[in-house]
């Protein structure tokens, strides 16, 4: 009797026609540090570039740091929609960026008047929400039969 997946496998672990197979860890790993230290050692002379256009052209470094740092990391020779190629998580990140960003701004403009054991509630308020949406994240990405359920 013909099996339909190899030994061990399920359907959702069997390798799909067409897919690429995915890197192992440690492959995974040394590209992540080796694209790391690419962008350690690139970020000091795209700064003192963006600095640099910002003083030539009078825009200012914060528009100039804000419209060159967001440009730069797009994919321009990604074949097809960019948009269409990113994974949903994204937007879960997105989402938490603007909700953290927001708690921190409310904390500046409205201090605590009070504090807990030398912690403000707002500062509280972020870490839990931090960590809220680490675990979402988790519970969103994790593949199937790995991590979480």
């Amino acid at each position: 009797m013909r099996r339909p997946f190899p030994e061990g496998a399920t359907a959702a672990t069997a390798p799909v026609a067409g897919r690429r197979q995915a890197p192992s860890l440690y492959r995974a790993v040394l590209g992540f540090a080796a694209a790391s230290l690419v962008v350690l050692a690139a970020a000091p002379a795209f700064a003192g570039s963006a600095k640099g256009i910002a003083e030539s052209t009078g825009l200012g470094n914060t528009f100039v740091g804000t419209w060159l740092v967001g440009l730069v990391p797009l994919d321009l020779v990604q074949p097809g929609n960019l948009f269409a190629a990113l994974d949903p998580s994204h937007a879960l990140s997105g989402l938490f960026a603007v909700v953290l960003m927001s708690l921190g701004l409310a904390a500046i403009v409205y201090r605590a008047k009070r504090r807990f054991a030398m912690l403000e509630p707002d500062s509280l308020l972020i870490f839990v929400a931090y960590w809220v949406a680490l675990w979402l994240l988790y519970r969103h990405s994790a593949l199937p039969g790995r991590g979480a359920p």
